[in-house]
């Protein structure tokens, strides 16, 4: 398999996965007006693609070639928001398939 389908396949993924999580955050915001929904709406998703794009910047740039600073602090800091993320998604959909058979 091509290290770039991987990379697509791994990318689809998270986005499916943070669009689930985002479902679950959205009911927050269930009865906030709509300015105030729309404003959650861009701050989440803005976040979401600057996590995508400081995860995919080492892919395409290289590791070694970034400066110390992003590679000891700024990467690890959105990796550990994805990370969050899919921890998130799995307790959501195991309340979601326990909600399932009730």
């Amino acid at each position: 398999m091509p290290f770039a389908f991987r990379i697509i396949l791994f990318a689809v993924f998270l986005f499916l996965m943070d669009w689930y999580f985002y479902q679950s955050i959205s009911i927050v915001f269930k009865g906030s007006s709509a300015a105030k929904r729309l404003t959650g709406f861009y701050i989440y998703w803005g976040f979401t693609a600057l996590s995508f794009l400081v995860f995919l910047i080492p892919v395409v740039i290289g590791f070694n070639s970034l400066p110390q600073f992003v590679r000891v602090y700024v990467i690890p800091f959105f990796v550990l928001i994805i990370i969050s993320k899919i921890i998130g998604s799995v307790f959501i959909a195991v309340d979601d398939i326990i909600r399932l058979f009730r």
